[in-house]
C-alpha cells in the first residue's frame, strides 16, 4: 500500500491494515474478522467500509459475556503507579516517555 501524497505515515498504515481486514473477510469462511483499535479515525472509516472494527475494552466485554472465566486482562490508559512511583507498562518494565499512565483491567 503506497502512502497518498499528504497522507501521514499512520494514516497509511491504518488504511493498509483496513485493506488486510477486508482481504481476510472476503477469504475466510467462518469466522467473523475484527479489526481492533484504539485509534477513532481508523475505526469510524473501518465501520463505514463495512468492517466490524471495535476498541480493545469493547471486544473484551463483548468476549467477557462468552468466556467469563478467561480472567483476559486489558490496560487502559490511566494512570497507575507502581510502588517506586514509576510508571510501568504491563510487562513490568519502564517506559522511555509516556504521557498517559495504564490501569489493569481483570475480569
Amino acid at each position: 500500500v503506497e502512502r497518498l501524497p499528504q497522507e501521514s505515515q499512520n494514516d497509511r498504515n491504518d488504511r493498509a491494515i483496513r485493506r488486510v481486514a477486508h482481504w481476510y473477510r472476503r477469504h475466510i469462511v467462518g469466522p467473523e474478522v475484527v479489526l481492533l483499535t484504539d485509534d477513532k479515525a481508523c475505526q469510524g472509516k473501518a465501520q463505514s467500509d463495512g468492517l466490524l472494527a471495535l476498541r480493545a475494552a469493547e471486544f473484551v466485554e463483548k468476549m467477557r459475556k462468552k468466556f467469563p472465566e478467561a480472567g483476559e486482562k486489558l490496560a487502559l490508559r490511566d494512570e497507575e503507579e507502581d510502588g517506586e512511583g514509576e510508571k510501568s507498562t504491563p510487562s513490568g518494565t519502564t517506559p522511555r516517555s509516556s504521557p498517559k499512565k495504564r490501569k489493569s483491567f481483570v475480569s
